[in-house]
């Protein structure tokens, strides 16, 4: 589609987004718990695509509603972190979690981790751990 003029064209730089907390592509096995009201929770398992402290993106098996307060399992290397969440996106492809109140410490055991991870081979395994 020919454009009138350059000017109409809007640079690249207008849409950077800026994240509160830097992102980290990490492949582990998530879990996700959500909550009837008519039963016991529901559970959809998935890979996670990223993650932060402040939230994870995943491709899951059923993705969740927008706006569903769910609980999230990672199985981290150090071994399972776990938080509630606001499924934030979603669709066929992908979902959006933001972590609500995740204790400070918890937060440090999980970037410990991630950072861990980012020095293994992708797709990281949590069943294996590098022998120094």
């Amino acid at each position: 589609m020919p454009v009138a003029s350059p000017e109409a064209v809007v640079s690249q730089r207008q849409y950077t987004v800026r994240r509160r907390f830097p992102r980290h592509y990490v492949s582990v096995p998530m879990t996700l718990y959500r909550f009837s009201a008519a039963g016991p929770l529901l559970a959809a398992h998935g890979l996670s695509l990223d993650v932060s402290k402040g939230g994870a993106a995943a491709v899951m098996c059923g993705p969740p509603r927008v706006g569903e307060t769910v609980a999230i399992n990672l199985q981290l290397l150090d071994g399972a972190f776990e938080a509630l969440a606001i499924v934030r996106h979603s669709d066929d492809a992908r979902s959006g979690f933001e972590f609500l109140d995740v204790a400070p410490d918890v937060q440090l055991k999980m970037e410990a981790s991630i950072q861990e991870s980012q020095v293994s081979p992708w797709p990281v395994n949590p069943f294996f751990r590098k022998v120094v």
